[in-house]
């Protein structure tokens, strides 16, 4: 076994011990060594459960993992270095779908837990925002959510995932959607995570599930309030108040959404953020989401405001004019 070759597997050992946080930093190892001589020799940064990998060491890895990778699997056989070698190419190129759907056979075949890759991939996304904008990251961690909770009953569209969960991913979620705004595909797995427990609400009323949505709802008020340029989050508002709005017969206990207090609150918004079409997009979803009666009290709102662009109030009108016609 080469030099190489080793480090490849300790640090693949570090990694998959599953350490508090993971950080690619710029450089190499002698700028970051300690005057200790005592340090562990190994070329990483391990203090307290956070790993920090030199971006240099890195690279020079990946060139080394990428050759194991294409040997270890003309060799059915050589689980381990298809886990060293694999989770190495995804620390260096997070998109690589090949190193993916073989840590997804390996998962199938019983060599690698599950869980620990949850975990795993869920601390490289909340350390490394290139990370939290890959859809095939995303696709992923849901391929494993189906795998470990597949539909009960079978027709329901997604996994029956647990409530505990569920509230780390949304941990998860904040942070990505934090360092990488208007983050389409963290939104996007957002809704799939909430959609589980809409149907939990829809087939069995967990009380516990109707706490997340409900909490779930002023969360993304508050970061709409926060964002208001981030027409993802916008995407997601408008349908979660859809899909909430839904449940209404089925889960009679979940607190309704206002939509003319959600409208005269966006309204707010625009007064001060005239220029973001995301708010504009969002309050359009509101009108078209309110029943007839709703739009016609939030027609007389707008008529009766002086605040805000003129000419996005003259195209609010005519819209909310030409649902009312239909």
């Amino acid at each position: 076994m080469t030099d190489s070759e080793g480090l490849v597997y300790s640090l693949s050992t570090i990694l998959h011990d599953l350490p508090a946080s993971i950080e690619i930093l710029p450089g190499g190892i002698e700028e970051w060594s300690s005057s200790d001589p005592d340090r562990n020799k190994l070329p990483f940064l391990l203090s307290e459960g956070h790993l920090g990998i030199p971006q240099k060491m890195l690279y020079k890895l990946y060139l080394k993992a990428t050759a194991m990778f294409t040997a270890a699997r003309q060799q059915t056989q050589d689980h381990s270095a298809l886990i060293a070698s694999s989770i190495i190419i995804l620390l260096a190129n997070f998109a690589h779908q090949t190193a993916l759907n073989t840590r997804k056979r390996l998962i199938i075949s019983g060599n690698l837990d599950p869980n620990k890759e949850l975990a795993l991939i869920g601390t490289m996304i909340s350390g490394n925002r290139e990370c939290a904008k890959q859809s095939v990251i995303w696709a992923h961690r849901r391929w494993i959510f189906e795998y470990l909770y597949p539909p009960n009953p079978p027709s329901l569209l997604h996994a029956q995932l647990p409530r505990a969960l569920v509230r780390d991913e949304l941990q998860i979620l904040a942070q990505s959607c934090e360092s990488y705004p208007r983050n389409y595909y963290a939104w996007t797995h957002r809704s799939y995570c909430m959609q589980s427990m809409m149907d939990l609400v829809t087939t069995t009323s967990d009380p516990a599930a109707e706490a997340i949505m409900q909490e779930e709802y002023l969360n993304l008020l508050h970061w709409v309030d926060l964002h208001v340029s981030d027409y993802s989050a916008m995407h997601y508002l408008s349908l979660f108040v859809q899909r909430f709005s839904m449940l209404q017969s089925s889960a009679p206990s979940l607190q309704s959404v206002n939509l003319i207090s959600l409208f005269d609150h966006t309204m707010t918004l625009l007064s001060s953020y005239p220029k973001h079409e995301a708010l504009w997009m969002f309050i359009r979803s509101i009108i078209a989401s309110a029943a007839l009666v709703d739009r016609a009290a939030m027609i007389a709102r707008v008529k009766s405001s002086s605040e805000g662009d003129g000419t996005y109030c003259l195209q609010l009108l005519t819209f909310i004019q030409s649902l009312l016609t239909d």
